[in-house]
């Protein structure tokens, strides 16, 4: 039996470490869709529009939706349900368009993840495909969408399909379009603020119409992909097994008894108790309660108090410079089960590359004691955009109101055989990194 724990230890130490079209040499897939084999659209959700509707018919997606009478507009489309982040990467996205019927649009849009099509910020991109096809980006801003450069033609219409890709970096973006041996390539410099390259950005694909009612806008795709140039980046079937959840079969470890600090903050340095005290910049969105990380279960406290219903603390943070009147070594923490394994989730703050900031201490049933080190860049990382490690592994990402990905690895700890553990703890190395573990 495996026995898994939420450990959470962030440490702090004093000092803070302080062509675009050819892109990277190597991508990270984060997202395939082949048709018709993805017809259940893995990693994407159709988002049904005015008289709309999304199926899979002749290989091919088809994305279907019909205005009214006058110039009313409609739009369907499918939204990829995870986020990409723009800060420092390469992303480029790939469509590949079987046909658009005449008089309709092809449209692609970047917003950012959880926004909608009306909402700042965005980039909308329309391939029209009337008598001649041409190519129209705008961007949305306060409310008001405003094209960035005139309409652009392309030599062939959308009707036998092409490829569309868009490569993004540093803010800037390249369309190409091309069938066969025709291509076109355009530029549009500048094109998300710096401002906007923070968040998690998500894609939208289908078709839209203004008015003529007769026949539904309609548009039929063989194939999406999207890539990132960083490695960390999760891909959709990596986030696919974190969700809700309890596994019986397992034994949790609950850290209720040695919390003393909350994963909410609100003030910088107001001494709340709340995460690393840098105010909103937390773990506020951490889920809650039973939960599976790249489909390991751990738990995380939902405890909430009486009167309020504010969360109680969560976390075990032991003493660093930042801190000095936290505690150096947490209270003993209850296991009192035979297992194979232990898993902890955690992860770092403000962390010295190779620096040993933490040990856990594990007492086993006979006396015996095993001290398991934690290495920054080896065991745990940090908590702002966290990448795999050499012995552990991104279980979670996600968001505060200040930063995006931030998030937690886990770490699996064999013993030499399955003993019986009686209880674990958590000690600080002494001045260089805050511990903070969660039940």
């Amino acid at each position: 039996m495996r026995v898994l724990r939420y450990c959470y230890l962030t440490l702090v130490p004093l000092l803070v470490a302080s062509s675009l079209a050819a892109g990277p040499e190597s991508y990270n897939l984060l997202t395939e869709l082949q048709f018709p084999q993805a017809a259940d659209l893995p990693g994407w959700e159709p988002r049904p529009g005015d008289r709309g509707k999304v199926f899979v018919a002749d290989e091919t997606l088809c994305i279907e939706t019909l205005a009214g009478e006058g110039q009313e507009w409609a739009g369907n489309h499918i939204q990829y349900q995870y986020g990409f982040i723009l800060e420092k990467a390469t992303v480029r996205i790939e469509v590949d368009v079987a046909s658009q019927n005449s008089w309709r649009d092809f449209f692609m849009a970047l917003l950012p993840q959880g926004g909608s099509l009306h909402r700042e910020p965005g980039v909308w991109l329309n391939i029209s495909n009337g008598n001649t096809s041409g190519v129209l980006v705008r961007r949305i801003e306060q409310g008001q969408a405003t094209a960035v450069a005139d309409a652009q033609q392309l030599p062939f219409k959308l009707n036998g399909g092409a490829l569309v890709v868009l490569t993004l970096r540093n803010g800037s973006m390249v369309l190409e379009v091309s069938r066969g041996d025709e291509h076109r390539q355009f530029s549009f410099p500048d094109l998300v603020p710096p401002g906007w390259r923070y968040r998690p950005f998500t894609v939208y694909v289908g078709t839209c119409q203004h008015g003529n009612p007769g026949e539904a806008a309609r548009v039929r795709i063989s194939s999406i992909r999207i890539l990132s140039s960083r490695s960390e980046e999760l891909s959709a079937q990596e986030l696919a097994s974190n969700r809700p959840g309890r596994d019986d079969s397992v034994t949790y470890i609950y850290l209720e008894e040695a919390a003393n600090r909350r994963f909410e903050g609100e003030v910088v340095n107001d001494g709340d108790n709340g995460w690393t005290d840098q105010g909103p910049n937390d773990l506020r969105y951490i889920p809650r309660g039973y939960q599976f990380f790249r489909n390991v279960p751990f738990y995380i406290s939902d405890r909430v108090e009486v009167v309020g219903n504010a969360y109680l603390p969560a976390c075990v943070i032991l003493r660093s410079h930042h801190n000095e009147d936290l505690p150096l070594a947490s209270d003993p923490i209850t296991v009192k089960t035979k297992a194979c394994y232990l898993y902890f989730l955690h992860t770092a703050a403000w962390a010295a590359a190779g620096s040993h900031l933490a040990d856990y201490l594990v007492t086993y049933a006979d006396g015996a004691t095993v001290t398991i080190p934690l290495r920054v860049g080896q065991q745990v990382g940090e908590w702002w955009d966290p990448e795999d490690l050499p012995e552990a592994v991104v279980a979670w990402q996600g968001r505060n109101k200040v930063k995006y990905p931030v998030g937690f690895t886990y770490t699996e700890i064999g013993a030499k055989a399955t003993l019986y553990y009686r209880r674990r703890g958590l000690m600080s190395r002494g001045g260089y990194g805050k511990m903070i573990g969660n039940g």
